[in-house]
């Protein structure tokens, strides 16, 4: 059976405060084709739970057709299975997704604005995301999760496809920061070393994230993540992690990167004096909950085009004691791959400058 829906503002919507009597809802939409849904900017083709949303309510989509519509699914607070689906071009996102569990099952998102699935998790609850086997190709973000507050936002993905989109998956959590010393028992000065809290964890297995225009994977301050067995080829950047962030990254290919294959980021924030202390502190001394960040047995492939794929790893200060970096590889030689590290730019630029010091008194004399 296919049901054909065309310029209707929203053509499945349940509004949960209207249903008194049930105390569950279920929806299912299956060999469904919907069109041309652009009346308004909020105009959705699946809306449910956004008033009065509970997990008990469900959502079930099954080989829908979604195409020309301004938003394809929007669940909050409620379960979501979709499996099969084909969104196309849509103006502002493909899946949004707020505190729910939701499973996504070979679907494709393609030629769209906006980000495919945008999972959040905020003051109505936490959010949990299994991925399998779907496409994302020419978005302007492909995944893209983030908690807020004291929520988590849980994801992980095996065998996805990210292709030609600005950004393949960016995280973003909670950048608040607990002061509160728990040795001390007290509320810690101002210019104590503060971290975020980690809510955020993401994990990808056997994904690829290919042509990406920024960054393959793009990590905010206090994610933490595990990357097993990736491609991640032909981006602007591969993986990028912010100071806070936690990686996990092992038996990986990294192949025609502009940019840096994996790049630790330090602090770019000047005007937090307790997070530029904190990069000069032993990580024993604030990361006691943490284990350090891993990149091992991963493999990086030499490009014929210039310096294209020659930049592969670099460690910024923040992270430099807080990563052990080893067994990486070159393809095709074997050779392994030594992290640069910002430190050891710095120290040999001194060193560049008193040797220019030196022979300039020396040309004087």
């Amino acid at each position: 059976m296919r049901t054909w829906v065309a310029d209707v503002e929203r053509a499945v919507s349940k509004d949960i405060g209207t249903a008194s009597v049930a105390r569950q809802m279920r929806l299912l939409a299956i060999d469904c084709h919907f069109e041309d849904l652009l009346k308004h900017a909020w105009s959705s083709t699946v809306s449910a739970g956004r008033d009065g949303g509970s997990l008990e309510n469900e959502v079930y989509m099954l080989r829908n057709k979604i195409q020309r519509c301004n938003v394809g699914v929007i669940v909050d607070v409620a379960r979501l299975h979709a499996e099969q689906n084909v969104l196309l071009d849509l103006q502002l996102g493909g899946f949004q997704l707020t505190s729910s569990t939701v499973s996504l099952l070979a679907n494709k998102v393609e030629e769209c604005g906006g980000t495919g699935v945008a999972l959040s998790a905020g003051l109505k609850g936490n959010s949990t995301a299994e991925l399998n086997c779907n496409s994302f190709t020419l978005r302007s973000v492909g995944l893209h999760m983030r908690n807020s507050g004291a929520s988590r936002c849980h994801l992980s993905a095996v065998s996805d496809t990210y292709t030609t989109n600005g950004d393949a998956i960016c995280a973003i959590a909670h950048t608040s920061v607990n002061k509160r010393d728990p040795a001390l028992g007290h509320v810690a000065p101002s210019h104590t070393p503060t971290k975020p809290t980690s809510r955020c964890m993401l994990a990808l297995s056997s994904c690829r994230m290919v042509a990406s225009k920024r960054s393959g994977i793009r990590l905010g301050r206090g994610v933490r993540a595990r990357i097993w067995h990736c491609d991640i080829m032909g981006n602007g950047r591969g993986v990028v992690a912010a100071a806070w962030a936690f990686v996990d990254i092992q038996c990986c290919r990294f192949n025609d990167n502009v940019g840096w294959g994996v790049r630790m980021e330090g602090s770019h924030n000047y005007h937090d004096h307790a997070e530029l202390h904190a990069q000069e502190e032993s990580p024993d001394t604030h990361d006691k909950d943490h284990e350090p960040s891993v990149l091992s047995y991963n493999v990086f492939v030499s490009s014929q085009r210039g310096a294209v794929g020659s930049k592969r790893i670099r460690i910024d200060p923040w992270h430099e004691l807080r990563t052990n970096a080893d067994s990486n590889s070159m393809e095709a030689s074997g050779c392994e791959v030594q992290p640069e590290l910002k430190r050891h730019r710095q120290l040999e630029q001194e060193e560049v400058d008193a040797a220019a010091g030196v022979l300039a008194c020396l040309c004087v004399g």
